[in-house]
């Protein structure tokens, strides 16, 4: 690294590592050490390290080290727009208690509209196809279950497909 100062033009003063007392430039005033490995390696006292740890403390919406933090997760988000989210024309809803949900616990809104309509939850296997071709139209009257993913991809090798009708729907008795 060059010794001048690349905001200023002028040449920087030479700074002496903590650690390794070798001399090094640097353009951040409150810098230390030369490297980072340096900054590891030096001891640092119990006091330092207890301090650090009240801070952190103190401060728990600055350090959640690899967890979510309470303050930015589900409806304490600015985000948060109901546990909805929608992904390739898809919409998804947030089941954290779905059987089937994804990794971010999210179940496509076509499954959860067929489940309801059955009564019960839906095989892995089966596969909700929207009759209209749109998506994200998750009215009973547009869903049709297949029940396996071999008959759907069938419906969709056919040159002329037949025309589906929902068999979803609940016949009301008269």
């Amino acid at each position: 690294m060059t010794p001048w100062n690349k905001g200023t033009g002028e040449m920087s003063k030479p700074k002496i590592c903590k650690y390794c007392s070798k001399e090094f430039y640097s353009r951040v005033p409150t810098r230390k050490f030369c490297s980072h490995r340096c900054a590891e390696s030096f001891p640092v006292s119990k006091e330092t390290r207890e301090k650090k740890r009240q801070y952190m403390l103190s401060h728990p919406q600055k350090f959640w080290l690899g967890k979510k933090n309470p303050y930015t997760v589900g409806k304490n988000n600015v985000h948060w727009n109901g546990g909805k989210t929608s992904r390739e024309g898809y919409t998804y809803t947030l089941s954290r208690n779905h059987p089937h949900h994804n990794n971010e616990n999210y179940v496509k809104d076509h499954r959860l509209v067929a489940e309801k309509a059955l009564g019960r939850y839906l095989f892995p296997e089966e596969v909700i196809h929207h009759i209209n071709g749109i998506t994200d139209d998750n009215r009973i009257e547009n869903l049709y279950l297949f029940p396996s993913n071999s008959e759907h991809a069938k419906h969709h090798g056919y040159s002329n497909p037949p025309i589906l009708t929902s068999n979803l729907v609940v016949k009301e008795r008269y």
